[in-house]
């Protein structure tokens, strides 16, 4: 069970750093992690540099997966965004948290939705 969920994990994370590449966005780090948490992917356009939370759930059975993204969540992927910033001299550029919501269980290709900016106050 556990590399099934692995596997869908990686799938959204690969479909979410296409879909920023076809966006135009550089993607600097997939699975960067402190002892803060994890960030899914960081990438980064003209305009700054994004937070990206990936969520990939195989039905709506237990809510999108969009949902699964908490308050709690948000506060750690900025405390980790902060950490990435400051290691790199960063502070000042624009920065945001973003989420892609993926669902595999969609005839043909999954389906992808792309929010921006949830993270409430971050930057």
């Amino acid at each position: 069970m556990e590399d099934a969920r692995r596997a869908r994990g990686s799938f959204g994370e690969s479909v979410a750093a296409r879909l920023f590449l076809e966006k135009g966005f550089t993607i600097l780090e997939r699975g960067w992690r402190t002892r803060y948490g994890e960030v899914d992917l960081i990438v980064q356009d003209a305009r700054g540099v994004r937070f990206v939370e990936v969520k990939t759930r195989g039905s709506d059975t237990f809510g999108p997966p969009e949902e699964a993204v908490t308050r709690l969540k948000l506060r750690k992927i900025a405390r980790v965004a902060e950490v990435y910033l400051e290691k790199r001299g960063w502070q000042h550029l624009a920065r945001q948290i973003d989420v892609v919501a993926i669902r595999t269980d969609a005839p043909g290709a999954p389906e992808v939705r792309h929010i921006e900016d949830v993270g409430e106050g971050f930057g």
